[in-house]
């Protein structure tokens, strides 16, 4: 509907690959891919955890399958064969039986395409069964609530990101005053999803700056096109866009749940 208008779409809040791809000059994203994120921890985990086995248990919509896709690739790439694909239907709470059969696979690394409840959901059914297996959630999981709701059953989960979350006591003094400005001004504690608010707004601008005062449509376009290696005061991916790229970037951070809180393990990387 947007680019029916011939308006710019710019950086929605989702990691899918249509926000991007095909290339269109209206459509700008700046989240690191579903998929690309879950080929590259995946790759990261076989080699440096030596898992072989993986299973892949995802939503049933267009979200799922952005994720089951990389899944997909990245197994296909390695050589390895994909032992076990269950899935749920969006609103479900009841995983037993999906993490019955992936247990009963034998699986060593499960890929999750996951959202905040299924995440926990789906470890707390695997804990009840005394299954530990690696799990591995992309970016829409990849939250503090996953963390500080799960209560425990989501420790040792991986989650990839395009940007660390920030925790006040380990943040860096910039972003801690940002973080305590946040709070003042909307009386609650700033999250990732604020961060990532804040990161859309500040690269808009860039965008407009760039254009100049004779702001238009093909101007606005053009001005986001000079946004190169730019980044904010978090710890994030740098973004790069140009004439032909609208993806502002494929890397990823990968982290666990350590202690109730996610720790960043290594990144940024790709696969």
């Amino acid at each position: 509907m947007v680019l029916k208008k011939g308006l710019p779409h710019i950086f929605p809040l989702t990691a899918a690959e249509q926000m991007y791809a095909p290339f269109h000059k209206l459509k700008f994203s700046m989240a690191a891919p579903y998929h690309e994120g879950m080929r590259t921890g995946i790759q990261w985990l076989i080699v440096n955890n030596n898992r072989s086995i993986v299973c892949s248990l995802h939503q049933d919509d267009e979200f799922g399958l952005n994720v089951h896709r990389g899944v997909i690739e990245q197994t296909d790439a390695m050589g390895l064969e994909l032992v076990e694909v269950t899935t749920y239907k969006r609103g479900a709470t009841d995983f037993s039986s999906q993490v019955a059969r992936m247990r009963a696979s034998g699986c060593d690394l499960v890929a999750l395409g996951t959202i905040i409840r299924e995440t926990i959901g789906v470890m707390a059914e695997a804990r009840k069964m005394g299954w530990a297996p690696d799990f591995l959630v992309s970016v829409a999981g990849y939250a503090p609530e996953v963390a500080m709701l799960g209560k425990g059953v989501t420790e040792g989960l991986y989650g990839l990101g395009q940007t660390i979350i920030p925790y006040y006591d380990t943040a860096t003094p910039e972003v801690r005053a940002w973080m305590d400005r946040y709070e003042t001004r909307f009386d609650t504690a700033a999250s990732i999803q604020a961060v990532f608010g804040y990161t859309v707004l500040q690269a808009t601008g860039e965008g407009l700056k760039n254009a100049g005062r004779e702001l238009n449509t093909e101007s606005f376009v053009a001005g986001l096109e000079q946004i190169k290696e730019w980044s904010t005061i978090f710890e994030s991916s740098p973004m790069t866009f140009s004439a032909d790229q609208h993806l502002g970037t494929s890397k990823f951070y990968l982290s666990q749940i350590q202690g109730g809180k996610w720790v960043k393990l290594v990144g940024p990387m790709t696969f």
